[in-house]
């Protein structure tokens, strides 16, 4: 029996760009909420009142509001919000919002571009001896300038950018970014950051108070004595934590089924399952992409927790 071509198309095709999906949506997740997560611990232990309880407060309200709350509240209160289609909010005519996304300016590359791009991998290449040569910078950045762009030009500029324009009823050209994507990544960055503050939190806390002394005494500042001090130890407390925050994070973004975001776990228990009916099948191989995209982030945090770990030495 001939296998469907719905079950081809869906089972050899789309993967790859559903694997995608996931991972763009986790790192972008990641890094914003490890960024808002930090701000939101540090603010936790300053000295000022008012700051100190807006950060417990949102602590506070957004862990303990289900994340398939805030994804309905993002996508169908807060993007619905937005403006339609031809009254776009415009910034310089170059980025447009409105309720189907956000629409940006796109790079278009010609083949002869790769030409550019080997040549800047060439030329960093041929700087590293350079600079170990002459122990001078400007010396060893002229070829990583000089080469890129000489073929840029030579090449007759392979590069250009694609600006988005109404027509008709919607946006051509350029890049677009959906309101799905829009919503997802947000709830995933503020639903975690809630917990990586605590774990920032915790961890400047376990930092003893006469090293900070020390610091301030040496003349250093608040913010060079928590960037110099405070939080390489404190990264080195909170590490394992935050890998169990980043590995939720990564199985968090399953509930973008709920909006229709086109992501591995979706379309795999949803259309390919209607397609194939093989059940068990299709949970293997959804459950085993997953714990190989953990299992990889994973790895990739406890090598730098073993490098910080053998600097402390």
């Amino acid at each position: 029996m001939s296998t469907p071509r719905g079950a081809l198309q869906y089972g050899v095709r789309i993967p790859r760009r559903l694997t995608l999906n996931t991972l763009l949506v986790s790192i972008l997740a990641i890094v914003l909420s490890s960024v808002l997560g930090t701000a939101i611990g540090a603010a936790q232990l300053s000295s000022d009142l008012l700051v100190r309880k807006l950060a417990s407060g949102y602590v506070d309200i957004v862990r303990n509001v289900p994340p398939l709350v805030q994804l309905f509240f993002w996508y169908f209160v807060a993007l619905r919000a937005l403006p339609p289609v031809r009254t776009s909010w415009s910034l310089f005519d170059l980025v447009f919002v409105n309720n189907r996304g956000i629409n940006l300016p796109a790079p278009e590359a010609s083949p002869d571009f790769w030409w550019v791009v080997a040549g800047l991998i060439t030329a960093l290449v041929a700087a590293r001896p350079i600079f170990r040569a002459t122990r001078s910078a400007v010396i060893a950045a002229a070829p990583v300038f000089i080469v890129p762009i000489a073929l840029f030009f030579l090449l007759g500029k392979p590069l250009y950018i694609e600006l988005a324009a109404l027509r008709g009823f919607n946006f051509q050209g350029g890049m677009k970014i959906a309101p799905e994507l829009i919503a997802l990544v947000l709830t995933l960055t503020f639903y975690q950051a809630s917990y990586i503050a605590e774990t920032v939190r915790s961890g400047i806390s376990s930092v003893p108070s006469g090293q900070i002394e020390a610091a301030r005494s040496l003349g250093l500042r608040n913010f060079p004595a928590f960037r110099f001090v405070t939080f390489p130890q404190a990264l080195r407390v909170s590490l394992p934590p935050l890998t169990n925050t980043y590995v939720n994070t990564i199985k968090a973004s399953t509930i973008a089924s709920a909006i229709a975001y086109p992501d591995l776990a979706s379309v795999f228990a949803g259309t390919v399952l209607n397609l194939t009916g093989q059940a068990l099948e299709i949970m293997l191989v959804t459950a085993g992409v997953y714990i190989a995209i953990t299992a990889v982030a994973s790895t990739f945090i406890y090598a730098y927790e073993r490098r910080l770990a053998s600097r402390s030495q």
